[in-house]
């Protein structure tokens, strides 16, 4: 019996103890150039949001501490905003596994969401990039911070907490409904726009491509959103997006099959 709890205590020492109370110095060094500056308006805010207590447990626990139009996707991440950070929306993996769950990986978030995050960065800085090199008027994409979650306060130690360090800041782009973003591209867009965003698309390999991760704004701008950064490997072409029609689809099967072999 006494054996049995001995081994008892080291496994559920062990479950408790899987997770690291801090980021490693590696991943600080990997975080750090894409950190919220200690000017940028963004930052004293969430530091008062999540300095006093651990705000990032669960959904319940953002909804106390403020946090509206709370959304959690397929691949485990809440999208949200706050009344007090006007401007800005978040990215987070909350430490619960069960809001966590990545359905399309079908696995439950370690403490890795930090490439995440900086893949999604350097994606957007890519699209930019591109942007700004054919000198694309029609395009915008939000810009994006992580910023450190103060680890002083600790989440429950419990077998389905895991937790988590960064979460991701953007701006809060001003866009159309679904429906007015659909009806643009239906009937709003020419040859010229869309060969335009085809070499967007080409040379960033976008994977996630069309709404609701590029939306048409109120400013008439079509914003890039959504830059999860996918594997090189595993972008195929599109000859026939969803989101076109008629001539045009036509024009994006003629533009993949001259520049894609």
């Amino acid at each position: 019996m006494k054996k049995f709890g001995a081994l008892f205590f080291i496994c559920l020492t062990a479950t408790l103890s899987a997770w690291l109370t801090e980021p490693s110095t590696e991943t600080q060094a990997l975080v750090a150039p894409y950190l919220l500056t200690e000017n940028h308006p963004a930052k004293p805010i969430l530091d008062e949001i999540f300095g006093n207590e651990r705000v990032s447990i669960n959904l319940k626990t953002l909804k106390n501490a403020g946090f509206k139009d709370l959304k959690l996707r397929k691949r485990g991440i809440v999208f949200a905003r706050h009344p007090k950070l006007p401007g800005y929306v978040i990215k987070l993996i909350c430490d619960y596994t069960g809001h966590s769950f990545n359905e399309w990986e079908k696995t439950y978030r370690k403490q890795d969401e930090h490439l995440e995050f900086i893949g999604r960065i350097q994606k957007r800085n890519q699209i930019t990039e591109i942007i700004e090199r054919h000198h694309f008027d029609q395009f915008i994409t939000p810009r994006k911070w992580i910023y450190a979650i103060p680890t002083e306060i600790d989440p429950p130690q419990k077998h389905t907490i895991v937790k988590k360090f960064y979460l991701l800041v953007a701006d809060d782009i001003d866009i159309v409904d679904a429906h007015t973003c659909y009806t643009i591209w239906k009937t709003a867009v020419d040859r010229d726009f869309v060969h335009d965003y085809f070499v967007v698309y080409r040379e960033a390999r976008l994977q996630d491509f069309g709404p609701p991760n590029q939306s048409f704004t109120n400013s008439g701008h079509l914003a890039f959103i959504d830059t999860k950064d996918w594997p090189d490997e595993t972008f195929v072409p599109i000859p026939r997006p969803f989101f076109l029609y008629g001539e045009l689809r036509d024009y994006w099967k003629e533009l993949v099959l001259r520049h894609f072999d």
